[in-house]
């Protein structure tokens, strides 16, 4: 059985011929150039795109000289590392694009970020033997969030996850226009790779929630609940919009990898991303709340749990009638608990109890919830609209309003059920 060293050891020198073939005639590594856009801050009110260019390691030459020279003859090092991987339980056919594309791609990304050439070696060549002797490989996700501020540092959200600032490198590969080097000319942008439309950019501003741990092959990301939570946290904190956007998702030494795949998750129910930036009462409340609401969220059966989907839905929703559907379900399920008479007045009643202040204000809740609750009524059953039900459109406003402050009324009264949030509504009632 092959020894983490051993296979190690192997990697490495297999890497260094690799490095070796492709060196330049002054000795020096291949390299090509990244042009990128992305927008920065003029003023706290004004922003302009910029071009930003800078030097990368060419690690597709490097790949190319090394299967080149394979072709060529056989290779003492590459046998070496061949027999050692084989005894380890890997395919032989595997072992080019699982092992050796990603062993010098990581490599090269350590570079560029900063590591020596012997560091960088020593680290992609360790982290290989892992994941062949371990079955173990690093994964690695990230999204962007669109129109969220941060206090100064990064929010931990888990051991594993984070959300915080985007940084130059990443900068850098979304706003990627193209890659121009002796051995590589490539127009990034205009071939879709990097999935931005040509007038949009990425901007300094933008966050990134970045989830990375072990996992073995095959497996579900552990993290998939931890980011479920942050969606449904940004979703009842905010009302304006946060635009999520998939950005990165690699597994090494799996042959993996994708970029920006275009996919959206507009929790306004738009794909349009914006930039802005706001005061940090959003973040603030998302720091103080994250402990609870991320309990709350793993457990799918949790009453708050389903109403939270549910807003999460409406504000997806294109159609105004599928939204206030879907807003009127989760607002039934924190006020009607139990209820099968009289629903539309205790709807009504409930709901002006907890968002009115004065008598006068929760006259006007009442009559504002009798009224969505109409809208509904005519929407589910195909019927005509009583006179004093609201438009779809203000119903839509009003119940995705209405929603998230009473979920926040219920999380802060820490009730453990709708049945015993209906009795504490009901006895305020009374008082």
């Amino acid at each position: 059985m092959s020894t983490h060293d051993e296979l190690t050891a192997a990697a490495a020198k297999l890497l260094v011929l690799a490095i070796e073939l492709s060196r330049n005639t002054d000795g020096g590594l291949p390299t090509c150039s990244q042009t990128s856009n992305w927008m920065v801050a003029d003023s706290p009110s004004s922003w302009s795109t910029r071009e930003h260019t800078r030097p990368i390691i060419d690690h597709w030459f490097v790949v190319s000289s090394l299967l080149e020279a394979l072709g060529d003859s056989n290779l003492e090092s590459y046998d070496a590392f061949l027999k050692i991987a084989t005894n380890a339980g890997v395919a032989e056919d595997y072992l080019q694009y699982g092992l050796l594309r990603p062993l010098i791609q990581h490599w090269a990304t350590e570079i560029d970020l900063g590591e020596t050439e012997d560091d960088a070696i020593s680290i992609a060549s360790s982290a290989l033997a892992t994941a062949v002797l371990e079955k173990t490989i690093q994964s690695t996700f990230k999204e962007i969030v669109v129109g969220l501020a941060l206090p100064d540092g990064p929010l931990a959200l888990e051991d594993y996850a984070v959300l915080r600032r985007i940084n130059e490198n990443e900068l850098f590969e979304l706003g990627e226009e193209h890659i121009k080097g002796p051995h590589l000319e490539h127009d990034v942008r205009f071939a879709g790779i990097n999935g931005l439309p040509d007038e949009e950019f990425p901007a300094e501003d933008w966050l990134v929630f970045e989830m990375v741990c072990p996992i073995r092959p095959n497996e579900a990301h552990p993290g998939e609940r931890t980011a479920e939570s942050l969606y449904a946290a940004l979703s009842l904190i905010r009302d304006r919009p946060i635009v999520i956007r998939r950005f990165d998702e690699r597994m090494s030494y799996l042959g993996i990898r994708r970029r920006f795949r275009g996919q959206s998750r507009a929790v306004d129910g738009s794909n349009k991303i914006i930039t802005v930036t706001d005061d940090l009462e959003e973040s603030q409340e998302l720091v103080k709340s994250w402990p609870r609401l991320k309990r709350i969220m793993a457990d799918e059966e949790h009453f708050l749990a389903k109403a939270s989907v549910r807003l999460q839905e409406g504000m997806k929703r294109t159609q105004s009638e599928d939204a206030v559907i879907d807003f009127s379900i989760g607002l039934e399920a924190l006020l009607l608990a139990g209820e099968h008479g009289e629903l539309s007045y205790r709807f009504a009643l409930r709901g002006a109890t907890i968002l009115g202040g004065s008598t006068e204000s929760k006259r006007e809740q009442f009559r504002q919830l009798r009224s969505f609750y109409d809208t509904r009524s005519s929407i589910v059953h195909a019927s005509s609209a009583p006179k004093r039900a609201m438009t779809v459109d203000n119903a839509r406003a009003f119940g995705q309003a209405a929603l998230r402050q009473i979920w926040w009324w219920m999380f802060d009264s820490e009730v453990q059920s709708p049945i015993k949030a209906a009795y504490e509504i009901d006895a305020k009632i009374m008082s």
